[in-house]
């Protein structure tokens, strides 16, 4: 029987890159909001909830490549030609307090179910599976499956006066992103706002009509900004809490791999000569630290029509190093002996500094940003134990435009919004012997093998874009408006060296196109079609490798129902 490789090479973290503007805002009002009557004027209360139901169907076949593969197997065969791939139903609910507009309080909640959710996948039977038995964990059926659900947001405010200056302060669960960064897994892995709040990628891969604010995911932090002059404002925050980004899990349809991260109870299998073979357990990771500081400074220059950011944070990463070696932590192969565990570990005291602008250029809003970074996590050789994993310099920068074109003969109004972004390692601080290029690495993964991208080595420059437009057509049946949202996302150049929220591979490549039915300005259905592309290939030692995430067999459609009420 084949086995598994104590280590999947190039394991992928990468997700789907959906058209996510920043710019929606996080807490934007809601035209259907219910708002309560109360006889004091001085109190305003309002209550909204979001009802969204999304279904989602397979177009491709399951590709050999990923399905012949131990590391793509399960995750491939989860979902045949189509069929299925969820059928949720989510429930977004959110109650504000307002007391003179300058007290109050803020809650919301999260709530999902898929009744066709299968509580175990498919492995191919030449593989042994990374869920023994092929039994789903709680943990998959927890955020799959459900009934479940989660308080997101829980925080007081008070806006007041100090020596002439408005402050405002924040306490308690909530989320706060700076910069500039227009799609939050292009511009947003590369900018200041980069691991300042967790992300919930697994539903932004599931649900593309998920707003912003259900995609950041709160945690219990201090906020406080202030106005110092009429032009120049400060905000600072501090974290008590800390959460990791939430990834499509390994053996699901949007799993990066079989063995990633907190689903899969088995990382692989090892076979020894005249021993056996043995299950390499997944080990639960160690928590990131609490305690992320941040400081956040805006400029307006109302002459030139520019606002300037500067911001320096000090915080801890949301994101992985997805598969490091736990020595000691795996199966006994003698007294006293043992195979290692693999877990996973989020980087420490990555510190940050950064400045943006976002001004008028004619008709169109631009902005953009340059940040250098330090102490921050890159890719690992696969042979990384949890204690030596590499950090370095790196310096990043995005710069996007944001355009409407208004009625013309072929649309009544149309935005488009474009984001050019990069990333270029600078030195490597830390344990460069294990840092996956081959100038660097002392294992022979990349040295050996002319730096290949199948054998999981990184380039020291990255480069990509993406390209959003959103024609509209109003009235186009009575009481029923049109948008036809278009995406594409391009992995330009370059594997990049840091560790990201984002498919950041050359090849991997994202398009999106759909069509969304306002219906009487209550209710929306969208049809959305997704296509991908990626490079594949085998490592050195022979094993299917994609570049990026495995989606290219993975086409699917996706068709969603929300109101608010």
């Amino acid at each position: 029987m084949k086995q598994k490789s104590l280590k999947p090479s190039a394991i992928s973290l990468g997700v789907h890159a959906t058209c996510i503007a920043a710019a929606c805002g996080l807490w934007s009002a809601n035209a259907n909001a219910f708002h309560f009557d109360v006889p004091n004027p001085d109190i305003d209360m309002e209550w909204d909830n979001t009802v969204r139901a999304d279904y989602g169907i397979r177009l491709q076949n399951p590709s050999h490549f990923y399905t012949n593969s131990p590391t793509y197997d399960e995750g491939d065969l989860s979902t045949p030609k189509f069929s299925t791939i969820q059928s949720m139903l989510n429930l977004y609910s959110e109650f504000d307090f307002k007391y003179k507009d300058t007290s109050g309080f803020r809650i919301s909640m999260d709530a999902w179910y898929d009744p066709t959710f299968k509580n175990h996948n498919t492995s191919n039977p030449a593989f042994p599976p990374n869920y023994p038995n092929n039994e789903y964990t709680s943990y998959i059926k927890k955020y799959y499956q459900g009934p479940s659900a989660e308080l997101r947001d829980a925080f007081v405010f008070h806006t007041f006066d100090l020596g002439g200056h408005s402050v405002n302060v924040k306490l308690g669960r909530t989320a706060v992103t700076w910069g500039q960064s227009a799609f939050a897994t292009l511009g947003g892995a590369n900018s200041v706002a980069i691991g300042q709040q967790p992300l919930d990628l697994m539903k932004l891969t599931q649900s593309p009509s998920a707003s912003l604010k259900e995609i950041v995911l709160p945690t219990a932090q201090a906020d406080v900004t202030t106005n110092i002059t009429d032009t120049f404002s400060l905000g600072a925050q501090y974290t008590f809490e800390w959460n990791h980004d939430r990834l499509p899990e390994g053996g699901t349809y949007f799993g990066g791999a079989d063995p990633i991260l907190y689903g899969p109870p088995i990382a692989s299998y090892q076979n020894i000569p005249g021993l056996g073979t043995f299950a390499i357990p997944r080990i639960a990771p160690t928590k990131g630290q609490i305690g992320d500081i941040g400081i956040d400074g805006k400029w307006r220059v109302d002459s030139i029509a520019t606002t300037y950011e500067f911001t320096y944070r000090h915080f801890a990463m949301k994101m992985p190093w997805a598969a490091v070696l736990l020595p000691g932590a795996g199966p006994e192969l003698f007294p006293g002996t043992n195979l290692p565990g693999v877990t996973a570990k989020y980087g420490n005291d990555v510190n940050l500094i950064g400045a943006g602008f976002n001004s008028a250029i004619g008709s169109s809003a631009v902005a953009g940003e340059l940040s250098y970074r330090w102490n921050m996590p890159l890719n690992a050789v696969n042979t990384t134990t949890v204690n030596d994993a590499p950090t370095g310099r790196t310096l990043h920068g995005l710069l996007n435009v944001t355009q409407s074109f208004g009625k013309t003969p072929m649309w009544d109004n149309m935005f488009l919004q474009a984001e050019f972004a990069f990333n270029q390692l600078l030195s490597v601080q830390s344990n460069a012997r294990n840092f996956a290029n081959s100038s660097y690495d002392t294992t022979g993964q990349c040295s050996a093998s002319g730096n290949s991208a199948f054998n999981n080595c990184s380039t020291r420059f990255w480069a990509g874009i993406g390209v959003g437009a959103s024609p509209q057509w109003y009235q186009v049946f009575p009481g029923v408006d049109l948008t036809m949202p278009l995406f594409v996302n391009l992995n330009l150049k370059g594997y990049s060296s840091v560790i990201a929220p984002a498919a950041e591979a050359q090849g991997q490549n994202t398009f999106v196109v759909g069509l969304d039915f306002t219906i009487y300005n209550k209710h929306e259905v969208d049809i959305t079609y997704t296509y991908y592309l990626n490079k594949k290939g085998y490592s050195t030692a022979g094993a299917a490798t994609a570049l990026g995430a495995p989606y290219s067999d993975k086409s699917w459609i996706g068709i969603t129902y929300q109101t608010t009420f």
